[in-house]
């Protein structure tokens, strides 16, 4: 199933309350407006990303939600998909979708930024 580019904010405030944090009130709407997702697992709508992201369904601007959507999982097991999508972005000069990307490797642990950089 493609997901609506109106999802991804849900998702991401989803993928956050799971994970323990607090959410506003819009945040918490938002998630009720899109009751769909909210009956899926985690894994179910990784995969649906995934499929969706490796089928090209998605434009940049998609693709930049789906990879923000992704990076709020904190999920170790993301980072070779994360890796692969960093390649084929840095190879279509897509700096907006690298930068999403680089900062899901990095708060994955993968260093991406200089530690000697005080820009990050």
């Amino acid at each position: 199933m493609k997901l609506k580019p109106e999802y991804f904010e849900a998702i991401v405030y989803l993928f956050e309350k799971r994970n323990g944090s607090i959410l506003d009130d819009f945040q918490l709407d938002l998630i009720n407006k899109f009751g769909e997702i909210k009956s899926q697992t985690d894994n179910e709508i990784i995969d649906n990303i995934i499929a969706n992201l490796e089928s090209n369904l998605y434009n940049k601007e998609l693709r930049n939600s789906a990879y923000w959507s992704l990076s709020k999982l904190n999920k170790d097991e993301l980072i070779p998909q994360f890796q692969k999508w960093l390649r084929q972005e840095f190879e279509k000069r897509n700096a907006t979708e690298v930068y999403q990307l680089s900062i899901a490797l990095n708060n994955l642990g993968e260093r991406v930024f200089s530690k000697s950089s005080t820009a990050v």
